[in-house]
């Protein structure tokens, strides 16, 4: 099976570049949010996402953003790599609200085992979350340095940027208060699985 997927892969990417994907913007490219999303389109992006992170920037000259000086250039790398780990964040985010449920009701005592283990899960990948934001908020103040410069093409990063910036998101902030209240919930459910749902 994975090697049908290996084969299809290919073929897509020789259609679409005419060549393997080797970019970090190609694979953040491959990147993909619908409608109504599943779990598997979340694992899907990081997947995509983790291999952008071991691949290159794009050099100067075969960017979407115009003719850059060299401060823009080292700007616009930050810029790609501060996004990239941005949506690995967004994406474990996401996917972690997958597997945490959000009430504990006294009916709940016959899956308690199944809801238990959707809790680990969704801890793990809130957990998951926090090591990428510790990269978001290192480049985040590597950007500093270059805050006079606006690049063209990239207005949408540089507005997440600013938004991480003033904590207006703040995903590792979020994953701290969900495990705490993963935590509570789990004593809940003890108490009501102890109690006979009483």
């Amino acid at each position: 099976m994975r090697a049908i997927f290996l084969l299809i892969f290919f073929i897509f990417c020789n259609v679409v570049y005419g060549r393997p994907l080797h970019y970090m913007e190609e694979f953040i490219d491959f990147t993909y949010y619908p409608l109504y999303p599943k779990k598997e389109d979340f694992r899907r992006n990081i997947f995509w996402l983790e291999q952008a992170l071991k691949s290159p920037i794009k050099p100067a000259d075969r960017t979407d953003v115009p003719t850059m000086i060299k401060k823009e250039y080292e700007r616009y790398k930050l810029l790609t790599e501060f996004y990239a780990n941005y949506l690995i964040c967004y994406n474990y985010m996401k996917l972690a609200g997958e597997f945490n449920k959000s009430v504990i009701s006294w009916h709940d005592i016959y899956y308690a085992e199944e809801i238990g283990e959707s809790f680990n899960v969704a801890t793990f990948y809130y957990q998951k979350l926090q090591e990428h934001w510790k990269r978001v908020k290192e480049l985040e103040k590597s950007l500093d340095e270059y805050k006079n410069l606006e690049l063209e093409n990239m207005q949408y990063i540089q507005e997440i940027l600013y938004k991480v910036q003033n904590r207006v998101i703040d995903y590792n902030y979020i994953s701290i208060r969900e495990i705490d209240n993963i935590k509570v919930k789990k004593e809940t459910l003890e108490k009501y699985v102890k109690s006979g749902g009483n």
